[in-house]
């Protein structure tokens, strides 16, 4: 070929791919306009109020105090020993007719027959709360249901488990977590999935936009799909009446949580061997038609997925964007009237009702409260009800929600105080008041602010995390919380919420939101019922909590990730045992420090006969031993448990397992007496019952921000296995990591690279003229929990041995602090380092500050773009500005 003609290829080469990349910026523009002007259309909340009173005659907003309620219902709590025939009468005394759906409960509906006026409603509540039958009496408050999505797009551990699902064709790696299953990787799904022989299949469920249940990955995962209709012409309640079309959202999240899992005949590791294998993928990843096609589901197939949602039709045509009290509880008990273990809400309230309760609207405030307050009472009795009758528990996970990030205009002439857009009367700049940021998962939904101990302990609240792209490389995946995510102490735990990958009304696509977040929780808490049938829903959300890694900081608080695979671990370790809240957690090699608030020293020790001298110079230096922890911290705990062996055992009746001398307190006059007190059984042969006291020590009442510490004392060996309880030394190590969490620092997970939690429950252990048994145990149980082991020949030495493993302990007490970065750096994400190692990234409010709930008191390093400085923390301050001089520090990297 001539040059003359190679030129002109390759002109022509050149032009179609100018052509192509000019259509693709074409393509791109039109997208990003019709999404600006989708986006500039979305309807504000008073557009919404006025839609939803518009087209629904029995719907009114009260601006004056800004509750949104049916004007002729009111529901009606009865006084538990009410009889429902008494109930009837009284509504037709009312001149009302009675909706008994949730009557098993003793609640129920009043519907008047004509409209009544705020006030009107009101006098008749009060007087219904004056009548013996009556326990309470609420409005019908409506919902405005958005939901939280971004719409920009005892076993031994096991070898992971991957699905055949093609996720895209991305490939799996739990230690990197990148692609469309990033998700999955980040949580450690394929860890989980290799329990799934071990789990029974249970009812989980979701209240949410209507999902797709003829997707071709969900179709065969619905149980039910019940839709309550409430028709305000008649009066009349109705299942499954209308149709109702399928929507993204609900498919979405119900194909995080359950969609179909195709598995592979063996357990694989994602590795290829051999030509054919090799060929085999690479034919895959290169041809394969179905690359859109196939995701997996939290649950593995391990969960029947129902479905539930309450609407209003009037005058024939359902009314959609809206819920009241009275239908989103009924919705709630009709899933768990079926079993249904995990509800899942990706759901709030509203979201400028949200951001003003966060800013102390009183009218906010009280409009989600009384809501609250209802949902509170009728789920406590649902609780008792289902207790009574000895039927499985639940557990309900609801999005944090999505408004940390969203502008509002301040207003004072709204009801909420606060407008979506900005005011048109408004003349300059200066006059319009911008609010944004430090918006509270606690007002994201009504079920959020529940208090009830029964109630709060089942609900579990989830934020989102993202991965940090610019702190990522391609040997580690560091996590971020997600800027759209709502903040404070309300969140317990958080999951992947950004670019995540699952079910569409038709296909599948991305999405971003704690609304993908929450999913994620509610099917590891699924697989946490199913691999422990039974099991408490306050010890699922305990299990779920304590088996996260990393710290996730926001404003108000932090949280840590959800581990799907630990969490599953607890669960099994906990079937069929003797010990609650068994909780499984992984620390790196060498965790000996924590910062924590405080400090808690369970002393253990043997009481057999042998003991005599060895106790007694405990009980002469006690004194000392107590001024040594007081230098320690002067926010201490000391409990005392003491252990022999079993009477029938050892024929003396005055022998026992263990014996709980003192709980807990920093009384040292209780500490003393107790201490005092002691006094020496037989013990019988060498071994002792050990293994019982050291169980018994991790059911005291550690507290959650202390650093927890035993110090045991002895000279025999323990029983093992223990006689009567079948004690093991694996139950043993299972049982010292905060409520039982045990160590596997050979499997130790390092996917996260942000603080890790250390809650372990340190065992210092001492030998006092010990066996060779006994000081074998004492030293492995040290090492194992990163305490440490004394070997002592004589009694004499015993108070200085108890004194030099108290010195040993090492603390770092957390201290609250508020950073102000100011007003330049407000809203912005802000990196922070340590000893040049980035630790987290924080996100600075409206005006440029970030509080810590608690953080170690040290110096780190900041930076924003090209902005540095140095934050030098030392525990003594209550705030601090944000040193911007970096040159102090000549070893920063900035």
């Amino acid at each position: 070929m001539n040059k003359s003609v190679k030129k002109n290829n390759f002109g022509i080469a050149v032009g179609i791919a100018v052509s192509f990349i000019f259509l693709i910026i074409f393509l791109l523009g039109i997208f990003l306009i019709t999404q600006a002007y989708k986006d500039s259309n979305e309807p504000t909340f008073n557009e919404k109020i006025a839609s939803i009173t518009k087209e629904n005659e029995y719907v009114e907003f009260n601006e004056e105090n800004g509750i949104i309620y049916v004007n002729d219902e009111i529901i009606i709590v009865s006084k538990e020993d009410a009889q429902i025939d008494d109930i009837r009468n009284l509504a037709i005394e009312q001149g009302a007719t009675i909706d008994e759906a949730m009557s098993d409960i003793g609640i129920y509906r009043f519907i008047y027959s004509e409209p009544m006026s705020y006030e009107d409603i009101n006098t008749k509540i009060e007087a219904l709360k004056q009548n013996a039958l009556v326990d309470d009496a609420y409005y019908n408050i409506v919902s405005l249901d958005e939901s939280d999505t971004e719409e920009d797009t005892s076993s031994e551990f096991r070898e992971p488990v991957y699905p055949k699902d093609t996720w895209n064709r991305d490939s799996w790696n739990t230690s990197i977590p990148r692609g469309a299953n990033w998700g999955m990787e980040a949580i450690d799904a394929p860890g989980a999935w290799a329990y799934l022989d071990e789990a029974s299949t249970i009812n989980i469920g979701l209240i949410d936009a209507f999902p797709n249940t003829s997707h071709p990955d969900l179709q065969n995962m619905f149980d039910n799909s019940s839709n309550i209709f409430i028709d305000k012409k008649t009066n009349s309640t109705s299942i499954n009446s209308f149709d109702i079309q399928p929507h993204d959202h609900g498919s979405h999240v119900s194909g995080i949580m359950n969609a179909e899992t195709e598995w592979t005949d063996k357990n694989m590791s994602n590795k290829y061997t051999g030509f054919f294998s090799f060929f085999s993928y690479l034919w895959n990843k290169l041809f394969s038609w179905n690359k859109d096609t196939g995701v997996s589901g939290v649950m593995g197939n391990k969960g029947r997925l129902y479905y539930s949602r309450s609407y209003y039709v009037n005058n024939g045509k359902v009314s959609f964007g809206f819920n009241t009290d009275f239908t989103y509880l009924q919705s709630l008990k009709l899933l768990i009237d079926q079993d249904v273990q995990v509800i899942n809400i990706s759901q709030n309230t509203s979201r400028l009702i949200g951001f003003a309760a966060s800013r102390g609207n009183q009218n906010a405030i009280n409009y989600l409260t009384e809501q609250a307050n209802f949902a509170d009472k009728a789920l406590s009795r649902l609780i008792s009800k289902r207790e009574a009758e000895g039927k499985s528990d639940f557990v309900i996970c609801v999005a944090a929600g999505n408004n940390n990030h969203l502008y509002y205009y301040k207003n004072d002439s709204e009801p909420y105080g606060y407008r979506e857009k900005e005011d048109d009367t408004v003349k300059t700049a200066s006059d319009i008041q911008v609010d944004t940021g430090n918006a509270l998962a606690l007002y994201n939904n009504f079920l959020n602010m529940m208090s009830t101990p029964a109630v709060k302990e089942r609900i579990i609240v989830v934020g989102s995390i993202g991965i940090n792209n610019e702190k990522s490389t391609t040997t580690n995946t560091i996590y971020k919380y997600s800027y759209f995510s709502n903040v404070g102490n309300r969140v317990d735990i958080v999951a992947p919420g950004e670019d995540i990958y699952s079910c569409k009304n038709k296909g599948y696509g991305l999405d971003s939101g704690t609304s993908m977040a929450t999913p994620h929780v509610s099917g590891v808490a699924g697989l946490v019922f199913a691999c422990n049938p039974g099991i408490s829903g306050p010890d699922v959300k305990n299990i779920l909590i304590q088996s996260t890694n990393g710290t996730y900081y926001y404003n108000g608080g932090h949280s840590g990730l959800l581990n799907a695979k630990m969490a599953v671990v607890n669960a099994l370790a906990g079937t069929n045992k003797a010990i609650p809240d068994k909780i499984i957690k992984k620390a790196p090699t060498g965790t000996t420090s924590s910062s924590k608030k405080g400090l808690d020293v369970c002393f253990v020790v043997d009481t057999t006969g042998s003991m005599d001298d060895d106790i007694d110079n405990a009980k002469e230096n006690m004194s000392n031993i107590l001024d040594v922890l007081s230098q320690k911290t002067s926010d201490y705990r000391v409990a005392l448990i003491d252990y022999r062996d079993y009477s029938s055992r050892t024929g003396y009746s005055y022998d026992y397992p263990y014996k709980v001398q003192l709980s807990f307190t920093n009384n040292n006059e209780q500490i003393k007496n107790s201490i005092y007190s002691l006094d020496l059984g037989n013990g019988g042969d060498n071994e002792e019952t050990v293994y019982s006291a050291l169980i018994e020590s991790s059911k005291l009442d550690w507290r959650e921000d202390a650093k927890k510490v035993i110090i045991i004392l002895g000279d025999a060996a323990p029983l093992d296995p223990e006689p009567e309880t079948g004690y093991t030394y694996q139950d043993v190590s299972a049982a010292l990591y905060a409520s039982d969490i045990a160590l596997d620092y050979d499997e130790s997970d390092t996917r996260v690279t942000d603080f890790i939690d250390k809650d372990l429950i340190n065992v210092y252990s001492i030998g006092t003229n010990a066996s060779d048994e006994a000081s074998d145990f004492f030293r492995e149980i040290s090492e194992d929990t990163g305490g440490n082991f004394l070997s002592i020949d004589d009694a004499s030495e015993v108070s200085d041995a108890i004194i030099d493993s108290i010195e040993q302990i090492d603390i770092t007490n957390l201290v609250p602090v508020s950073i102000d970065f100011g007003q330049s750096l407000s809203i912005k994400n802000i990196d922070i380092y340590m000893d040049d190692i980035y630790q987290f990234t924080i996100r600075t409010d409206n005006s440029g500050k970030f509080q810590f709930d608690g953080i170690e008191p040290g110096t780190y390093n900041w930076k924003f773009k090209s902005r540095s400085g140095v934050l030098d923390i030392t525990g003594t301050e209550d705030s601090i500005l944000a040193d911007p001089t970096p040159s102090k520090h000549p070893s920063s990297p900035f």
